[in-house]
């Protein structure tokens, strides 16, 4: 239900991109350095956000890869957050433990179609190396929402991967769409 109170604030906030909401692009700001050698997992910024999405893609663990994703707290949270119209916070708090359900299940075709397809394009995992995420935070209705491009490198080839939406919560930034792979840059 979480996660179709995710998805639905998520959808939500995505349709009432008017005058509210400031949008920042940014690019990696983290040393890349610091962030190749990350070793837990951690989604304290957006940037260790994309370094911790290679990282499990590494070690092929979907398991750790849902530490960044939202729980029903996370959802409850968000929902409590959300100063929107009061009929689309009913909607999404009505909504919630299907939400996080959904997420799951999404993110786990997403995350094992991306490893699958990086596996076609001969990529070694063990070998790939986070080069540096891009994104634009957009806030409204008092949530930080992000769509985010994680960048990594495997033989001197950069690969991209799509993350349509995270938002901010306490626990810091959370995966909120399913991972895609767009291939070579």
């Amino acid at each position: 239900m979480k996660q179709l109170l995710l998805l639905s604030a998520l959808f939500l906030f995505s349709c009432n991109h008017e005058k509210e909401h400031e949008i920042t692009s940014v690019n990696s700001i983290t040393e890349v350095s610091e962030l190749e050698s990350i070793t837990d997992i951690s989604n304290e910024t957006l940037d260790k956000l994309g370094a911790s999405v290679i990282l499990c893609l590494k070690q092929n663990s979907f398991e750790k890869f849902t530490n960044l994703l939202p729980l029903r707290d996370d959802v409850e949270e968000i929902a409590q957050k959300y100063n929107g119209p009061a009929e689309k916070k009913k909607q999404l708090e009505a909504k919630m433990g299907e939400t996080v359900k959904k997420i799951m299940i999404s993110s786990k075709t997403g995350f094992d179609q991306v490893f699958n397809s990086a596996l076609k394009e001969n990529v070694v995992w063990k070998d790939a190396k986070f080069d540096h995420a891009e994104y634009s935070i957009n806030k409204k209705d008092n949530l930080q929402m992000a769509a985010v491009d994680v960048y990594f490198v495997h033989n001197n080839n950069k690969y991209k991967i799509k993350i349509g939406e995270c938002v901010n919560s306490k626990r810091g930034w959370l995966i909120t769409d399913r991972p895609y792979w767009v291939n070579n840059k």
